[in-house]
C-alpha cells in the first residue's frame, strides 16, 4: 500500500501546543525562520529542535507574490489587523507550496479558508465556516 505523504507549514501554536502534534516520518514539515523567535518556552524550543536536528523541518521564505494575496484577503475579510507579519508569512508559504496549514489562530484559519488553503488545528478546534470582520 502506497502513503500519500503529506506537506505541513507550522505556525508557532503548532509548536507550543506540541502535546496533540502529530509528527508523522515522511511527510514534510515547514515554516518561516520567524517562527522560531516566536517560540519562548522550553517544551517548543525542544520540539523545534529535534525537528530541525531530525531535519524533519525545512525553514522557506514565501514569494512576495504569495505575501500581497493573503495581505489581500486579511484586509478584504477585516482581519489584517490580527495577523501578526509571522502569520502572514506562514500563510503565504503555506500557499506557495500548496501544502497544510498547522495552527490554532482561528484569524489564521479564517484566511486560509478564504484562499483555499487545507489546515487543521493542533489543540484548540477548527472554525467551520469563513467570517468577515467590520471595523467598529
Amino acid at each position: 500500500m502506497h502513503m500519500v505523504l503529506m506537506k505541513f507549514v507550522l505556525d508557532a501554536s503548532a509548536f507550543i501546543n506540541a502535546s496533540a502534534l502529530d509528527v508523522n516520518e515522511g511527510d514534510s514539515y515547514y515554516t518561516v525562520s520567524d517562527v522560531e523567535e516566536e517560540i519562548k518556552d522550553a517544551s517548543s524550543k525542544g520540539l523545534l529542535e529535534r525537528l530541525k536536528a531530525s531535519k524533519a523541518l525545512v525553514f522557506l521564505s514565501p514569494s512576495k507574490e504569495a505575501i500581497k494575496i493573503v495581505e489581500k484577503a486579511a484586509s478584504r475579510l477585516g482581519s489584517i489587523r490580527h495577523l501578526s507579519n509571522t502569520d502572514i508569512k506562514v500563510l503565504a508559504l503555506a500557499l506557495d507550496l500548496k501544502a497544510t496549514l498547522i495552527s490554532d489562530d482561528f484569524t489564521m484559519q479564517n484566511v486560509a479558508m478564504d484562499l483555499g488553503i487545507s489546515f487543521e488545528a493542533v489543540l484548540r478546534g477548527k472554525i467551520k465556516e469563513k467570517k468577515r470582520f467590520r471595523k467598529i
